[in-house]
């Protein structure tokens, strides 16, 4: 199956842009406003890579809505499955220790999060997915998914376009209303992720379609990563105007420059490896996180002891998402795999995380 490998440089540069956001969000909220964009980045990708692979089965018929499904399932879930379960452990030993939640609640809760939905079980924390932050985004993701493979036979250029306009519209909307884009993964704005991942999403579809842009060099790669990597870790936001141009236009355009560059072999390599990491960072960063806003809210730490254990944190979560990568989510996709038929592994890719 063909790679694109600058795509899997930018997937990786903003999986990392989404744990240092995580990380500095323990000490303060006001900053780096624009890191959670990188949702919405991914969302462009994952429309590409999926109509890009699937989207001719689909529409010819020779891919059920099953089998695309079983395909999804296996490429996405174990990771999300181990990324819940230490979420869930970790609750449960709280629950345990604090007594704050009682564990009823904890393994309501933790049946909602391995169906990968949205939680209402402790009204006193925001959170729609207490185990697993991350999740949220999945859950969105699969119902893109699961529209577009359902509506692939009749998604005529013409259909695709109203769709896209209709999500712009559906974005503009959002924006507006709340200074910015986000929602999507709090109890109070659970619903808003779904005009959050209309546009971006088959905006992606679109691009699958459109002509290639021209090859722009061997150091274009790194040049688009460095543009995405500014932009999300811009330490001011401009508010929603702003937001709205980064997913309505750049966003698409970089996804668009970084289907066609081809960046040499070693550069190929090294963003094939950030690529790998970059869903598993994702995932199954949130039980480091938890333990280090333990330890922060506990230990006041100095600026410098701070950022002494930040990057400390940083690695635990790279170190972690490795062990899952190699030791759970490989032995886990060959095991799901025994009864697809031959061949079927290598057309599976992770979407926004391929």
């Amino acid at each position: 199956m063909m790679r694109f490998h600058t795509l899997d440089g930018m997937r990786g540069v903003a999986a990392f842009v989404v744990l240092v956001f995580h990380i500095v969000q323990q000490r303060t909220l006001a900053a780096l406003p624009f890191a959670g964009l990188a949702v919405d980045f991914f969302y462009v990708l994952s429309g590409f890579v999926v109509a890009h692979s699937y989207e001719a089965r689909l529409a010819g018929g020779t891919l059920s809505l099953r089998a695309f499904a079983r395909l999804r399932f296996v490429r996405l879930y174990p990771l999300a499955f181990f990324g819940i379960l230490l979420g869930t452990v970790l609750a449960a030993l709280a629950a345990a220790v604090k007594g704050s939640v009682s564990a009823g609640d904890v393994a309501a809760a933790a049946v909602f999060a391995f169906l990968l939905l949205p939680s209402f079980v402790f009204p006193q924390w925001p959170t729609a997915y207490p185990f697993n932050p991350a999740a949220w985004s999945l859950t969105f993701e699969a119902l893109a998914n699961l529209v577009f493979a359902c509506i692939a036979r009749w998604l005529s250029h013409a259909v695709l376009i109203a769709i896209v306009l209709g999500g712009g519209a559906a974005l503009v909307w959002l924006a507006y209303a709340n200074g910015g884009i986000s929602g999507g993964h709090e109890q109070a704005d659970v619903l808003l992720g779904v005009p959050r991942v209309i546009f971006p999403f088959f905006a992606g579809v679109l691009l699958r379609r459109l002509p290639s842009a021209p090859d722009s060099g061997l150091l274009a790669g790194g040049a688009l990563m460095l543009v995405l990597l500014a932009v999300l870790l811009a330490p001011t936001g401009w508010g929603a105007a702003t937001s709205l141009a980064c997913v309505l236009v750049l966003f698409p355009l970089l996804v668009w420059l970084g289907i066609a560059n081809r960046p040499g072999p070693a550069f190929e390599r090294a963003f094939a490896a950030i690529g790998a990491l970059s869903y598993p960072l994702y995932i199954t960063q949130a039980a480091v996180l938890r333990l280090g806003l333990e330890v922060v809210r506990r230990y006041p730490l100095s600026p410098a002891q701070f950022a002494l254990f930040a990057f400390a944190e940083a690695a635990s979560a790279i170190a972690l998402a490795w062990f899952a990568m190699r030791w759970f989510d490989v032995p886990m996709q060959r095991l799901l795999r025994r009864r697809d038929r031959p061949g079927a592994a290598s057309t599976s890719p992770r979407g926004a995380f391929a």
